[in-house]
């Protein structure tokens, strides 16, 4: 064996005699660099402290292998990454200064960039991206990438943030999933979110439930449950509602569209739908829509104010939602099924105008009823004509009438009776036929279409 020394008090230089086994080593020899351990081994072996870290070789295909032994199957590179004593953990892979730094006995980890995951203890998170989950400490099952995405994250578990700054805030909220720059950034403890989009998900601190798809697609107020808006721009400002685009879509289309309407599924049937008063309440208005202002009451950010400009030009008819919840009040007719009303101060009123179908199908059957009667009554009058053929004239007067009305009959009055029926056919008041004028007494009888018929049957 011959030594030379190289580095004076810090390191020899060895060589073997026989199989040419070269090493540098430390003083104490537990720090070293070691080829060919064994005759034609061909490895390069690293050692610090007396273990072994780094063994250097190639494999079947002749490629470079490099093989990290007693280090439960950790990866440590960069300055301070996994720096705490990593007695228990395994299966961790960190990359960058200060990587994995507070690590202890956490498992199944991968952090790459500068401090990311610093301060984790938790189990099986992928954090990449410099500071990308800098301050997660237990929460696990986490993947973040980009730049500070989940940064502030600390509890929170079953993460999925994509995107620079995606879910920045995010502190103890779990289940969420956000893809874009800045998407759920302002979410901190909300749970089972989804936001896809620049700034998709950035307002409100406590959603949940909630799907926000877009570029800026948003909830207008804090705390919503179970709301979607769909589209760049979209603003949804209540829980349970749907919204789709922003104020400046024109048109929403599609081929069909139907509503779930299976009698195995519905109880306590009955045909006591409005109709036809209920039809006759409703005021048919003409308007112009101040697209703007109801756009800045949404809290949308993403709209282009000259289409809105152009829309608000557009005269458009429909109802005042405020008048058609007035009158479902008026005559007891179950407001939630036409007239959404506003949850909060930041909620609006809307009209199903689909729903109005079922009302108007039963004001035309009642009006066919009605129609019915009266084609009835004709026949009757018809029928009652006198011998001669010739129908006597009948005069009434005024109309619309007061507390009376006048009736006049030409022509012989002998055997004939006058009748005062309702629209709906109902006989209200009879009157032997006399010469001149008879008045009927309408004072007690309420606003409405009323009929006279002649009787002639009792004529010779």
């Amino acid at each position: 064996m011959r030594i030379k020394s190289i580095l004076p008090a810090l390191f020899l230089l060895v060589q073997f005699q026989g199989f040419s086994q070269t090493q540098i080593q430390d003083t104490d020899g537990n720090t070293k660099v070691q080829t060919e351990a064994t005759a034609n081994e061909d490895k390069i072996r690293m050692s610090t402290g007396g273990t072994e870290r780094l063994v250097i070789s190639k494999n079947p295909s002749n490629f470079a292998m490099f093989e990290i032994p007693n280090s439960n199957e950790n990866i440590f590179l960069g300055a301070s990454a996994g720096s705490v004593t990593n007695v228990f953990g395994s299966k961790n892979i960190f990359i960058g200064s200060s990587a994995g730094g507070s690590n202890t006995s956490s498992s199944n980890n991968t952090f790459v960039g500068f401090k990311a995951g610093t301060t984790n203890t938790g189990q099986s998170n992928t954090f990449i991206g410099s500071a990308a989950g800098v301050d997660n400490t237990t929460g696990g099952l986490n993947s973040f990438l980009g730049v500070n995405a989940g940064v502030t994250n600390t509890t929170g578990g079953n993460n999925t943030f994509l995107g620079y700054s995606a879910g920045f805030f995010n502190t103890t909220g779990g289940d969420n999933t956000y893809v874009g720059i800045f998407s759920g950034n302002g979410n901190t403890t909300g749970s089972n979110n989804a936001a896809l989009g620049n700034n998709a998900g950035a307002n409100g601190t406590s959603h949940s439930n909630c799907t926000f798809l877009g570029k800026s697609a948003n909830g207008s107020v804090n705390g919503l449950t179970n709301a979607t808006a769909l589209g760049n721009g979209a603003a949804v400002n209540a829980s349970n509602k749907i919204r789709f685009g922003n104020t400046a879509v024109t048109v929403i289309e599609g081929q069909v569209a139907y509503t779930v309407s299976d009698g195995r599924f519905k109880s306590n049937v009955k045909s006591d739908a409005p109709g036809l008063d209920f039809v006759m309440g409703l005021q048919p208005v003409t308007y112009n829509f101040d697209y703007t202002d109801f756009s800045h009451f949404l809290g949308e950010t993403s709209v282009d104010y000259a289409v809105l400009a152009k829309k608000e030009q557009k005269r458009e008819m429909g109802f005042v939602a405020q008048a058609v919840e007035n009158l479902c009040r008026k005559q007891g007719v179950d407001l939630s099924n036409i007239v959404h009303t506003p949850e909060g101060e930041a909620d609006n009123y809307s009209v199903a105008y689909g729903q109005l179908v079922v009302p108007l199908v039963k004001a035309v059957q009642e009006q066919q009823t009605q129609i019915n009667e009266l084609k009835n009554l004709v026949s009757q009058l018809l029928s009652a004509q006198d011998k001669s053929g010739v129908v006597p004239n009948l005069q009434t007067w005024p109309n619309p009438t007061g507390d009376v009305l006048n009736v006049a009959l030409s022509g012989t009055t002998e055997g004939v009776t006058l009748s005062l029926f309702s629209g709906e056919g109902k006989l209200l008041r009879t009157l032997p036929a006399q010469a001149g004028t008879q008045q009927f007494d309408m004072k007690a009888l309420p606003v409405g279409t009323y009929f006279i018929q002649a009787d002639m049957s009792g004529k010779a």
